[in-house]
Order: structure tokens, then sequence, then C-alpha cells
């Protein structure tokens, strides 16, 4: 809970996410990640989440930077959320 950013490593090719995002929004935390397909999450914002293909390209200042994180999450991965998503297709 102390960590100000999540350090999130995949393999080459994997195309879901993993909770590491999910996590970052939840918690309120920046999100360092090597997976492609954090550019279509819903709550990408490049102030918060750096996606690197390279580990030499990683902006270590950005890691080191206190900015205030807030993705305006709305509670969509709560188990509540969910159920009353699953209820609509019963």
């Amino acid at each position: 809970m102390k960590a100000k950013c999540i350090l999130e490593i995949v393999q080459e090719g994997q195309s879901a996410l993993t909770m590491r995002p999910y996590e970052a929004v939840c918690y309120n935390r920046k999100l360092l990640t090597n997976n492609r397909s954090i550019l279509d999450f819903k709550y990408y914002d490049s102030r918060f989440i750096q996606y690197y293909e390279d580990p030499a390209d990683i902006d270590w200042d950005w890691v080191k930077d206190n900015t205030l994180v807030d993705y305006g999450y709305q509670g969509d991965f709560s188990p509540e959320f969910l159920w009353k998503d699953f209820a609509k297709y019963l």
C-alpha cells in the first residue's frame, strides 16, 4: 500500500491485462508496464501509466515524481458492479 508505482512485466506476446492495471486504478498508483494492451485500457492515462518496450526507455524521473494520481475510478471493478452487469444477461 505504500508503493507509489506498480511495476508490471509480462511475457512477450501477452495481450490480456493482468490484475496490476486494476490495482493501480483502485489504489490510485502509477503503473509501469510492458503490456501493449494497456494502451486500450479504459483508464489509460499517460500521466499515470507508462508503457515501455525496452527497459532502457523507462523515464525514471516519471517514476520518482510524486504527482497526485487520480483515475476518477467509479467502482467499475467492485463485486457489486460485476453482479449487476452479470444480472443483465440472465
